[in-house]
C-alpha cells in the first residue's frame, strides 16, 4: 500500500498557523458582509465587555463575538433566548482554527423558539410535579459507578473505579 505522504513535495506542507491564516483570508474574500439570523444562547460578556455567545437554528450552532466598539450602539441588551438579525463576516479565530461570526451591528427580532419550546416544557414538567422538591433523591457521597456518553449513537462505557477508596484515605 502506497503512503500518500511520499510523494508530497515540501512547499505543499503547511503549518497549523499557514493553514489557518489562508482560511481566514478565504472566509473573509468569500464572507465580506453577511447578514445572519438566529436564536442566542449561551450569551457571555467579558471582562473587556466583548459579547460572546452562539446562534442557533433548530439544526446548527454557530459561535459570534461583538467587540466592545461595536457593541456600545447597540440599543437593548440581548439575552438567552432572543431572536436576532446581525451583520458581519464569518472569521477564524486561529489560535484555535474555530470558525466564528464577528457581528459589527445586531438588531432585536423577537423571541426565539428554542427558549419558548423549552419554557414549555419546563412548565409542564413542573405542573406534573417533576422538579417537586419531595422527588429529589440525595446523591451518594461517592458514587459507585459512572457512564460516560459520548455520542448518540458510536460509544457508551462505564468507568469503574480504579482503586478502593475509603473516605480521607487515599490509596
Amino acid at each position: 500500500m502506497t503512503n500518500l505522504l511520499d510523494n508530497i513535495s515540501q512547499e505543499k506542507v503547511y503549518t497549523v498557523s499557514k493553514l489557518n491564516q489562508e482560511v481566514k483570508q478565504l472566509l473573509h474574500r468569500n464572507f465580506s458582509t453577511i447578514v445572519l439570523e438566529g436564536e442566542i444562547t449561551n450569551w457571555n460578556v467579558s471582562q473587556k465587555d466583548h459579547w460572546y455567545f452562539a446562534l442557533k437554528d433548530k439544526h446548527s450552532e454557530l459561535r459570534m463575538v461583538m467587540f466592545k466598539e461595536d457593541n456600545l450602539c447597540v440599543s437593548f441588551s440581548p439575552q438567552d433566548g432572543d431572536f436576532v438579525r446581525l451583520c458581519g463576516k464569518v472569521s477564524i479565530y486561529e489560535q484555535r482554527g474555530q470558525y466564528q461570526f464577528i457581528a459589527r451591528s445586531v438588531q432585536l427580532a423577537g423571541t426565539g423558539d428554542l427558549l419558548q419550546q423549552f419554557e414549555q416544557l419546563k412548565k409542564k414538567l413542573d405542573q406534573e410535579g417533576l422538579f417537586a422538591l419531595e422527588r429529589k433523591k440525595k446523591l451518594p457521597a461517592l458514587a459507585h459507578h459512572i457512564a460516560v456518553i459520548t455520542s448518540t449513537s458510536l460509544i457508551i462505557w462505564e468507568i469503574s473505579p480504579p482503586c478502593s477508596f475509603t473516605p480521607g484515605q487515599v490509596s
